[in-house]
């Protein structure tokens, strides 16, 4: 997706409702304040529009526009879009959680909280601290032609009573995304997993004591038997990634772990090496 600034943006009305509660208050603020980064699919007449501002960002247009990978920037991000985008919001990222939102717009002022006559103590005063915070900041939004609203989770019960106490009422929920890293990284991940293949490792016995030995493909797998190996443990950093094996490097590994003969070893290790690359014949040989 292409960074443009705002002044090179289309009109946002039919994208962004100006003054709607909720999270399309987000786009005012990014362009009053500059404070976000706006991106499109393409300069003219775009299909897509984001608005970044923080962790947060709102996606508009055409679902088909975008391509999984156009979505990695937002990585580690909030992503509140229709449910159109929801096939490829999964498809790019490697985690993707929905959290309810839910949003109030105030319609009554909530009662001036004073503490009871002749009491001195803090306590009382502490006690309605939060709604005489809440009150002042409605009015200094309505000072300024404004309407309040008020948006939290629908799981956050304080902070439903404490807003529906401020006066406000339940409009609309609607779900964002909480989002991972970019599936293309575990992909990546995956295809450098299958190259190296699974790696063989051997617990050796010295002095008494357990150690583990042979990790990278560079080293030894088990050249021969030996009285000094008593345990051989194949370890896969593919099934970390939950990856298939193809089956011949499955048949060679299962054939070295259960008897590590020279034989086996050097058919394991060039299954584990690049197409055409031989193994180093003293990491095989006796």
């Amino acid at each position: 997706m292409i960074n443009l600034p705002s002044h090179r943006l289309p009109a946002l009305a039919g994208w962004f409702p100006t003054g709607a509660p909720g999270p399309s208050a987000l786009t005012e603020h990014a362009l009053a304040t500059q404070a976000g980064r706006w991106w499109v699919d393409r300069v003219v007449q775009p299909r897509v529009i984001a608005a970044e501002c923080g962790h947060h960002v709102l996606l508009r247009g055409d679902p088909q526009a975008l391509a999984p990978k156009d979505l990695a920037r937002f990585a580690d991000r909030h992503i509140e879009a229709s449910g159109r985008f929801l096939p490829l919001i999964r498809t790019a990222f490697d985690h993707v959680s929905p959290r309810q939102r839910m949003v109030h717009v105030r319609r009554s002022a909530a009662p001036v909280t004073r503490p009871p006559r002749g009491v001195t103590v803090p306590g009382p005063r502490i006690r309605y601290l939060a709604l005489d915070c809440v009150n002042a900041l409605c009015s200094d939004i309505a000072a300024r032609r404004h309407t309040p609203s008020w948006t939290c989770s629908t799981t956050n019960r304080p902070g439903r009573l404490l807003a529906w106490t401020a006066g406000f009422r339940p409009k609309i929920e609607y779900t964002h995304y909480v989002v991972g890293a970019p599936a293309a990284k575990r992909a990546a991940a995956g295809r450098a997993a299958i190259l190296t293949g699974w790696t063989p490792s051997t617990a050796v016995r010295r002095a008494g004591s357990t150690s583990a030995a042979g990790a990278p493909t560079s080293s030894t797998p088990g050249r021969c038997p030996s009285p000094l190996i008593y345990r051989l443990v194949l370890v896969s950093p593919g099934g970390l990634g939950r990856l298939r094996l193809a089956p011949g490097l499955l048949a060679v590994s299962a054939a070295w772990f259960i008897r590590p003969t020279p034989a086996r070893s050097a058919r394991l290790l060039r299954a584990m090496l690049a197409p055409g690359s031989r193994p180093r014949a003293d990491l095989w040989s006796e």
